[in-house]
């Protein structure tokens, strides 16, 4: 797993705020090729972001093994946990034709 403190400055730098550790939460999604993606969901909560009070981050590993992708997506609107968090995240991906593997 990536160290947190990568998590919480990719937060921060993404969102000009301050994160501080909430909780781990293990998430499992369905991909819509039927297979499934898991792992752990940081939340932190947000301090100085102008409208949301958590943030979710994550990561994949991209196409190069040795790379690992970070996600960070901010309550509010349609993400409304860690879960609907990864789920918006494999749809846009979905959508734009990126197959995650």
């Amino acid at each position: 797993m990536t160290p947190i403190t990568t998590l919480q400055r990719a937060v921060e730098e993404r969102h000009g705020c301050f994160a501080l550790l909430r909780e781990i939460v293990g998430v499992s999604a369905y991909r819509s090729d039927g297979s499934v993606w898991q792992g752990p969901v940081v939340v932190f909560s947000l301090a100085g972001h102008p409208t949301a009070e958590l943030a979710y981050a994550w990561c994949d590993p991209g196409q190069d093994p040795t790379h690992l992708q970070l996600h960070v997506a901010v309550h509010g609107g349609r993400i409304t946990s860690p879960q609907t968090a990864v789920r918006a995240r494999l749809r846009k991906e979905q959508l734009r034709g990126i197959r995650i593997s």
